[in-house]
């Protein structure tokens, strides 16, 4: 049966440590470890904020391979349904930066426009890419 654990992204934490550090942690506090005792040799947590969370154990090349594909996971599946968003942001950015540069901006104006020049090249290379890894996963 799973056991799922909640928690929020923004403040969730991650550890890593090597598998010695681990197992004298687990002797120090008492708690118990896994049943055939740590075999990788580093340990990776992670952690809601009120410590509850999952040890995985592996080589670099196992956890790394693990993160990269929860990464390319939640990338393809947030492009999905947040290239609505992005496009709606991108509308209010440019807005944003109109209304500034309408009536004779301020030399602050002005500044504030870039930002939202550069948040505008942001969205745009996001969408771009996002629509880019849409069209080539189409079945």
């Amino acid at each position: 049966m799973a056991n799922t654990i909640w928690g929020y992204a923004d403040c969730a934490i991650y550890t890593l440590n090597p598998a010695h550090h681990m197992t004298a942690e687990i002797a120090r506090i008492g708690e118990p470890g896994p049943a055939d005792g740590i075999t990788g040799p580093w340990v990776l947590g992670l952690w809601t904020d009120y410590g509850d969370g999952i040890a995985l154990q592996g080589s670099t090349a196992e956890l790394q391979h693990f993160l990269r594909l929860v990464i390319e996971h939640v990338a393809r599946e947030t492009q999905r349904e947040g290239l609505p968003d992005a496009l709606n942001e991108l509308a209010r950015v440019r807005a944003r930066r109109e209304e500034l540069l309408a009536n004779n901006p301020s030399a602050e104006d002005l500044k504030t426009a870039a930002g939202y020049e550069l948040a505008e090249l942001d969205l745009l290379r996001w969408i771009a890419q996002a629509t880019s890894e849409l069209i080539d996963h189409q079945p």
